[in-house]
């Protein structure tokens, strides 16, 4: 019987711009604002999940269910 060691994955995701600093688009006095969110090479696998962005009342997300982000790739 041999016995195989099994990793837990591992993720690492930017958020750029970061938490403080979100990046606004303006266009004809409407403002957008954008959250750039990437899985780095440095992940073991891809992510799949929720990401709930808190505490920012003017910060409206536009994108509802779950996120799956290939290694390296951004959304």
């Amino acid at each position: 019987v041999s016995c195989e060691d099994k990793k837990d994955p591992s993720f690492e995701i930017l958020f750029d711009p970061s938490e403080h600093q979100y990046g606004k688009v303006e266009i004809n006095k409407s403002v957008s604002q954008k959250i750039r969110i990437k899985n780095t090479d440095n992940s073991s696998e891809a992510f799949v999940g929720e990401i709930n962005i808190l505490g920012s009342p003017s910060f409206r997300m536009d994108f509802t269910g779950v996120l799956t982000l290939q290694k390296n790739e951004s959304k």
